[in-house]
């Protein structure tokens, strides 16, 4: 809590500048655009049919507690017109589907 009384400030709705409107297999999704993560993540729930491939990458959160890796996956999907590909370490320990500086990188991002 801050000295004006304020515990957290949170919006309801996804912002154009931190959130990326994805399609996949013709529905519409939000993708958190995440520069402090080094690898770009999926929660299982959201991908809970699909084979994974084994992994060995190590991943932890800001607070420094380790996230569960159940494997990777590469999820196709379309933005902008165009279908991109991108390989997702799958997690039951995050909410949301996330692009991190690996997606950055691969897209070349500035």
């Amino acid at each position: 809590e801050t000295s004006a009384g304020a515990r957290e400030v949170h919006s309801t709705l996804p912002t154009s500048d931190t959130y990326l409107q994805i399609t996949v297999k013709g529905k519409t999704c939000n993708a958190l655009i995440d520069t402090g993560s080094d690898r770009s993540l999926v929660p299982r729930r959201l991908v809970s049919t699909v084979a994974l491939k084994p992994s060995t990458i190590t991943l932890y959160a800001a607070n420094g507690t380790e996230i569960s890796n159940l494997g990777t996956m590469v999820l196709r999907y379309q933005v902008g017109g165009q279908t991109i590909e991108t390989e997702l370490v799958v997690s039951d320990q995050i909410d949301e589907l996330i692009f991190g500086y690996d997606w950055l990188l691969a897209n070349e991002c500035q």
